[in-house]
């Protein structure tokens, strides 16, 4: 986007399919900067290049939204004082590294974010314009009985970054996770999608 408002003074944000001439033009610079082929040059059809382009688009608003999962999730944590309480006094750790490492807490309730109140998590999301697909496709979340589900409701949240982007998280149960039958893991990875 930074290269596309340098050469074009434009910038393409929030679309999918098939991009225009400026999002492409950079794309292709950047491709031939780092020795990658150019995808307007690939031989491919144009059909073929706008799947590419959905993936892509795709893969970052899933990644858009682990970042954002990963700040409510830190608020809820502060929101929930004796699960914060824990990761200090059992584990040692200190406020800086729990605010440095943005551990988290899930809790699809209501939650308050800047001021704003909304009745879940899920909300909270479709707020910024996720759609339950992208949650889904995110990882954090599946549906059952056509209801969307949080995976790590009620866990503590740890998540990991690759190239300073959140593309992994995990949940470790606490005494609030649902488990009627006591056999739920104590850790759950985000589940990845095929």
């Amino acid at each position: 986007q930074f290269v596309e408002f340098i050469k074009s003074g434009t910038v393409t944000k929030g679309i999918s399919g098939k991009m225009p001439d400026s999002h492409r033009q950079a794309r292709d610079m950047l491709a031939e900067i780092v020795g990658l082929p150019k995808l307007t040059n690939s031989n491919l059809s144009p059909e073929e290049v706008e799947k590419l382009e959905k993936e892509a688009y795709m893969k970052e608003r899933c990644y858009a939204l682990l970042a954002d999962l990963t700040e409510i999730f830190s608020i809820q944590l502060k929101a929930k004082s004796e699960c914060y309480d824990i990761l200090k006094n059992n584990y040692g750790l200190t406020d800086k590294t729990i605010d440095d490492c943005k551990i988290g807490y899930s809790n699809n309730e209501r939650i308050t974010i800047n001021g704003n109140i909304f009745p879940s998590v899920i909300d909270a999301l479709k707020s910024k314009d996720y759609s339950e697909d992208e949650m889904v496709k995110s990882g954090a979340f599946y549906t059952k009985n056509g209801k969307l589900i949080a995976v790590f409701e009620k866990r503590i949240v740890f998540h990991y970054l690759h190239q300073g982007k959140i593309k992994y998280m995990i949940g470790r149960k606490t005494k609030w996770s649902y488990d009627p039958e006591g056999n739920m893991p104590k850790y759950i990875k985000l589940k990845t999608s095929s």
